[in-house]
């Protein structure tokens, strides 16, 4: 007898759809395309020479540990050089509330930002596609603008000054408050997204534009 596991599943999981994010990366692997964002660097660009003698060091200097199993949270010697960068930008940090996380280890799967929007009441996101993710799952979402202009994000609410960040939040507490931000992120959704599949109108057009 064939189970219905549909059933079982709670009902957000119902909207849960893929990451367009990670459709776009399998075309990055075409010889034919060239990838114009910030997370990849042309390969002719990357200082092999320095990397490949930083490895040395690391696995001479350090006995070869570098190359062991190491904890969960990552290295405390990397963890206290990003804490000791965060202190010296204002933030009250220390090496012991930070992990390293490699997002592609299956093991931090449960900890991505759908995963965590799937049991959160709301979010704050930089400038990303998870104020697309958490729009799609219902959660009243904001945008942190720091200083600029962020036309595509309209209608969300963007937070430049401290009293914007207040103000969200005393929204979130009331009911009608809380509907309305889940409103407003409909808007944006509908906005900013076409039914379909992304990939191949991308990649009609990409094409269109190369003939």
């Amino acid at each position: 007898m064939s189970v219905k596991w549909d059933n079982y599943f709670s009902e957000r999981t119902r909207h849960i759809t893929g990451s367009q994010i990670r459709q776009f990366f399998s075309l990055t692997e075409r010889p034919e395309v060239i990838s114009f964002a910030g997370g990849f660097p042309g390969n002719d660009f990357f200082p092999r020479e320095h990397i490949a003698r930083a490895l040395a060091e690391l696995a001479v200097d350090k006995s070869g540990q570098a190359l062991q199993y190491g904890p969960t949270e990552g290295s405390y010697d990397l963890r206290e050089l990003v804490a000791e960068k965060m202190r010296r930008e204002g933030a009250a940090c220390q090496a012991d509330n930070l992990v390293i996380a490699d997002p592609t280890d299956p093991k931090w799967e449960n900890f991505t930002a759908p995963a965590l929007l799937e049991v959160a009441d709301a979010a704050i996101t930089t400038p990303s596609t998870v104020a697309l993710d958490a729009a799609r799952l219902g959660r009243p979402v904001a945008v942190v603008g720091y200083d600029l202009a962020l036309e595509k994000y309209h209608p969300l609410p963007i937070l430049r000054k401290s009293h914007d960040w207040t103000d969200w939040v005393n929204q979130l507490t009331s009911t009608e408050g809380y509907h309305k931000l889940q409103q407003t992120g409909q808007r944006f959704l509908q906005k900013q997204t076409l039914s379909g599949d992304a990939t191949s109108r991308i990649v009609t057009y990409v094409m269109q534009q190369m003939l």
